[in-house]
């Protein structure tokens, strides 16, 4: 709290206010503006070091010495260094009071930097790419430990297989909230793509009935990995029709992609409305098993409308042509891929068979082996071999 009985510095009268643009609060006197960003630090920022506050200071106040030190303090780079600078321009707060919110500062900055790394780290989830996410939600994890960052953490690695780690991630968000149904859930999906199907089981009873698509997808699922399609069948139909999410139907539809049952796995996917790149993939996949090769080309063409700089777009484009013996279109489609990302090695791979597709074997050998030389150092890195 300001120290009590504290003189003003101005002791002449001001008629001419200060107005604090984010909060639209007048201020008279450097006293009111030093209370006031005490109280609104998040909002004032550095409004205390604009032109027009220091011109403030200088010509209404007729404080130059202070307008003098605001010109310092705006050359300070930290934002906790130039607040509490700012705090202590004139006596006015007591140190107890500038230590305790230096401290209140740094915590929202590292608040602020664990919620920068998690929105990178979320973005990349979204554009396919758990590691380098996991990468980013470690780094936000330094900063701060909450379940949103430790469940989101778990999917990446979730994504890369990784589910002893995934396992401990999970268990520590449920120590933090035991009863979070998302992180039960997600448990749940991790222990079933572990194979510990008891231990998804009795997540799954602790998710309790809240969400019953859910319960129901979850369930379907691990019959699924039993081996009981027959048995998953009508879960997954009920889940969706209680939830359309496509999730469940792409789920339901793989059941029926393992019973051979691939017209019912098209017109089951069908199903769903949002007709972007991934369903196309999805749909052309089926078109595929279904030895609708031309259709499965088609969809891939359709979906590149959308996102002509894909690279896997491109490299299973060129697949398609060059099952279904079209090898001058799935050169050029794998080349593209190819000159879209010169390092990523499933293009790379696709472009060797497409050669060797043509006959032109010495190129096929050659493709194949500067692949292969490239896992070999990627397995040397990872095992620090010199």
């Amino acid at each position: 709290m300001p120290s009590d009985l504290l003189l003003a510095v101005s002791q002449e009268e001001n008629r001419t206010p200060y107005t604090f643009r984010t909060t639209g609060i007048n201020v008279f006197s450097i006293e009111e503006a030093l209370y006031h960003c005490f109280n609104y630090w998040e909002r004032s920022a550095d409004e205390f070091t604009r032109d027009d506050f220091i011109r403030w200071v200088n010509d209404d106040l007729g404080l130059s010495f202070v307008a003098a030190r605001l010109r310092e303090i705006s050359e300070i780079a930290d934002f906790p260094g130039r607040t509490i600078a700012f705090l202590s321009v004139v006596e006015y707060f007591d140190q107890a009071c500038l230590r305790a919110l230096k401290k209140e500062i740094a915590r929202w900055e590292k608040r602020n930097e664990w919620e920068k790394y998690k929105d990178a780290a979320d973005a990349l989830m979204n554009a396919g790419e758990p590691e380098k996410a996991y990468a980013l939600y470690g780094r936000a994890l330094s900063y701060m430990t909450n379940v949103p960052l430790l469940n989101n953490a778990a999917v990446a690695l979730m994504k890369q297989g990784a589910h002893e780690k995934a396992a401990e991630l999970l268990g520590q968000a449920l120590e933090l909230e035991p009863g979070n149904e998302r992180v039960l859930f997600a448990a749940v999906e991790n222990f079933v793509l572990w194979g510990r199907l008891s231990e998804a089981e009795e997540a799954l009873e602790r998710a309790g009935q809240a969400r019953p698509g859910e319960v129901l997808y979850f369930k379907g699922e691990i019959l699924f990995a039993k081996g009981d399609f027959a048995g998953c069948v009508p879960l997954l139909n009920e889940a969706v029709k209680i939830d359309a999410d496509p999730h469940y139907v792409y789920a339901l539809s793989e059941v029926y992609v393992k019973q051979r049952r691939y017209e019912k796995a098209l017109e089951t996917i069908g199903r769903i409305e949002v007709r972007d790149k991934y369903f196309m993939k999805r749909q052309a996949e089926l078109f595929v098993k279904a030895d609708n090769v031309p259709a499965a080309v088609k969809c891939i063409e359709k979906a590149l409308l959308s996102d002509n700089n894909d690279v896997d777009l491109w490299t299973r484009l060129a697949m398609y042509h060059r099952v279904n013996y079209d090898l001058t279109k799935a050169l050029g489609a794998a080349q593209k891929a190819v000159s879209l990302a010169p390092d990523n090695r499933r293009a790379g791979l696709e472009l060797a068979r497409v050669r060797k597709a043509q006959g032109r074997i010495k190129d096929y050998q050659v493709a194949l082996n500067r692949i292969l030389s490239g896992f070999k150092n990627d397995y040397r890195e990872m095992m620090n071999v010199e």
